[in-house]
């Protein structure tokens, strides 16, 4: 795999969300928490980092409003419009979701 020399500082609005099955026996994330998160298509992670609007634990189960701040491929921010969503992983496995607002 061939590293992704353009990349560019961001900051969407999202409605996040931990799924229940591969959190289970966990609390949840704190906000400012950093996960891998997969655009669905794509072999790489980009980096950012999740404050949570209103709260400062996500339990598993639970969405809410937050702010992404991260580092994508310049390539790819066309794709961050309203409605986009990605997973949030913890190395490969899928625990939830991010979605833009």
């Amino acid at each position: 795999m061939e590293p992704i020399a353009d990349t560019v500082d961001a900051a969407f609005d999202i409605e996040v969300a931990l799924f229940e099955p591969p959190m289970r026996g966990r609390e949840g994330y704190g906000s400012g928490v950093q996960p891998n998160h997969l655009i669905p298509g794509k072999d790489y992670f980009f980096i950012g980092r999740v404050e949570f609007e209103g709260k400062t634990w996500l339990k598993p189960g639970e969405k809410c409003k937050a702010r992404l701040e991260c580092i994508i491929p310049k390539a790819d921010l066309k794709l961050f419009v309203p409605g986009f969503a990605w997973h949030i992983c913890e190395a490969y496995k899928v625990v939830g979701y991010a979605k833009v607002i």
